[in-house]
């Protein structure tokens, strides 16, 4: 996964093709000392850290809508979903986190 839209035309090869899908997908964030917690109530993955430290990505689902997640620190996640499904998905998981006393913010 390429993070930020400058340069995309330098990495394209005849073996590699390039394509700029950032308009199709929105971000979730999750934030706080339960954000694994609340992350392993809404996938079916191992969300410990030793199986899923910070820089990984984990491609799964919520919900049967398919996500992207990745770790961006020991204690924050960010969630890349279909911008389709946003408005449904970012109330579960809005509502989830409240229980677990966190922060979530919608990019």
């Amino acid at each position: 996964m390429i993070e930020g839209a400058e340069g995309l035309s330098a990495l394209h090869s005849e073996h590699l093709a390039v394509l700029d899908l950032s308009h199709a997908r929105t971000v979730i964030t999750l934030e706080g000392d339960g954000a694994r917690n609340l992350l392993s109530s809404l996938i079916a993955l191992d969300t410990r850290k030793t199986t899923f430290p910070q820089g990984h990505f984990l491609q799964t689902a919520v919900q049967s809508v398919r996500v992207l997640v990745q770790c961006a620190g020991d204690t924050s996640f960010e969630i890349f979903v279909p911008r389709t499904w946003s408005d449904s998905l970012w109330d579960l998981v809005y509502h989830a986190a409240l229980i677990f006393g966190l922060t979530v913010q919608a990019g």
